[in-house]
């Protein structure tokens, strides 16, 4: 995304224009600079390939031969405008969707050559994330998953996570476990020796990445959006829909009810099996309903 004006740096408001994705990637690199000489956090949230994915630099439009598409202007209809821009309307969505990935790509690498040059990638933890699923409406390509973002489908949930941290952590391994961003903070503890609170729902993730157990022990993942909510147990998902969410941003048909999911043999979410599984459909919703009763 293009940005032109104040932006807040740290505690100062600062004025810069630039690209954002670009913005962000020379701040952190900044950071990294000024502090390699002694511990750090450091939580860097790019929002590529978040909307408006169309604001991409006009070197790179015309690179690719990209016609471009104009902002909303003052005075005109928001939801009129971002249909016309919207899957499936725009030919160019999905140029513009692997525009933003193209630049967060090369920013993420620019971030990784920097610890390398000073020295730290050897002794730092570093977690990549996404916050939800990839926007189909947007043009993102979720794969064989259901749904997208806005959704509780597997698509609007299910992100990579990959963790690196060499003095701790085996590396090349591909990992199984159903982990949440709730288990960064308690990981990061552990990592850090900092004492945790008595109440809290992550796990420390580091005795899979370590290769000491085969699987994080958990019983259950919880989620509530109002719209919907989602209970998981192993392999097993409830998912209970009230209403569309996000109905203008949603191109995935979402029924209401309640539906079973063998993720394991069905990552697709393609049949319910909320009758045939009953034990399983019961034993799982009561356990939302007992959270919901704790919250």
């Amino acid at each position: 995304m293009l940005h032109e004006g104040p932006m807040w740096v740290q505690r100062e408001q600062k004025d810069v224009e630039g690209f954002i994705t670009e913005l962000f990637g020379e701040l952190a690199r900044e950071f990294i600079r000024k502090n390699k000489d002694r511990k750090f956090y450091l939580h860097l949230s790019f929002n590529a390939v978040h909307n408006f994915t169309h604001q991409l630099p006009a070197d790179y439009l015309k690179e690719k031969g990209l016609k471009g598409f104009a902002d909303l202007k003052p005075g005109e209809n928001y939801w009129a405008w971002r249909k016309k821009l919207g899957y499936p309307a725009n030919v160019e969505g999905r140029d513009y969707y692997l525009g933003q990935l193209h630049f967060l790509d090369h920013e993420i690498g620019l971030f990784m050559d920097e610890l390398e040059e000073q020295g730290l990638a050897e002794s730092t933890a570093i977690i990549f994330v996404s916050d939800n699923g990839g926007s189909l409406v947007t043009y993102a390509n979720n794969g064989k998953l259901k749904g997208g973002k806005y959704t509780l489908f597997e698509g609007g949930t299910r992100v990579p996570m990959i963790v690196s941290y060499p003095p701790a952590f085996k590396t090349g391994e591909v990992s199984g476990s159903v982990a949440s961003t709730l288990d960064i903070f308690p990981t990061i503890c552990g990592l850090t020796g900092a004492s945790l609170p008595s109440r809290l729902d992550g796990k420390d993730l580091a005795p899979v990445l370590s290769g000491a157990e085969h699987s994080l022990n958990r019983d259950f993942l919880f989620w509530d959006t109002q719209a919907e909510q989602a209970v998981r147990k192993g392999k097993w998902k409830l998912l209970v829909t009230k209403t569309t969410p996000n109905e203008k941003l949603q191109i995935t048909p979402t029924p209401n009810g309640e539906f079973l999911y063998n993720l394991e043999s069905d990552p697709g979410e393609a049949t319910n099996l909320v009758v045939q599984q009953q034990v399983v459909s019961q034993e799982l919703k009561r356990a939302l309903l007992k959270w919901k009763a704790g919250l």
